[in-house]
This record gives C-alpha cells, sequence and structure tokens, in this order.
C-alpha cells in the first residue's frame, strides 16, 4: 500500500523539484 503511494508522492514532489532545481540530482534522488 505505502510504496505505490510514496512513489507517486516522489513523483509529483520531484516533478516540482526539477523545475527549480534542474533534473539531475533530484532524479538521482528519487532513484535512491
Amino acid at each position: 500500500f505505502f510504496g505505490p503511494f510514496i512513489g507517486a508522492l516522489a513523483r509529483s514532489a520531484g516533478g516540482a523539484l526539477s523545475d527549480r532545481l534542474g533534473g539531475t540530482r533530484v532524479t538521482l534522488v528519487n532513484f535512491i
């Protein structure tokens, strides 16, 4: 239950963060 839920949150938050910071760092953080 929590896996997909956290994945969706991380994806939406990661999208907003990547707009600000740049995608590479956020992608690495989400990948770990």
